[in-house]
């Protein structure tokens, strides 16, 4: 019931507007300033985020929110054909000094088999 609400807001809004034109009333110009209610981060948009969960999805997502943003940005974007190894190696680097042995081949095997499995479809796709 709320849209329907809405929708009769702004169309007696528009006819509102176009009998104050009519009658002459020129445009009327408003300035707007975005403030953000909510600052959303980039961890959810990645395909690391998908692909962990409990102690392993804790630890890569500590790891992750200590880059910096514009790299957090670039991780939220799938890896284009050839790039894998480069993200896996990224990964790696990142990885390898934070986390237990045991935890660090658990999520580097979940990042690799993810990796085979996209670039298998890519392939039988082209």
């Amino acid at each position: 019931m709320k849209i329907l609400h809405s929708i009769k807001t702004a169309i007696e809004a528009a006819v509102e507007r176009r009998q104050a034109r009519k009658a002459g009333a020129g445009a009327i110009v408003q300035q707007y300033v975005s403030m953000p209610v909510m600052r959303f981060s980039y961890w959810g948009a990645t395909m690391e985020f998908c692909l962990l969960k409990g102690e392993a999805e804790k630890a890569v997502k500590a790891v992750f929110y200590g880059f910096d943003e514009e790299t957090q940005h670039a991780l939220t974007f799938s890896p284009e054909a050839g790039e894998w190894p480069e993200r896996l190696r990224f990964w790696q680097k990142a990885l390898r000094p934070v986390l237990s042995p045991k935890l660090y081949h658990e999520v580097m095997e979940k990042f690799y088999s993810w990796a085979i499995r996209c670039t298998k479809a890519r392939l039988e796709a082209a």
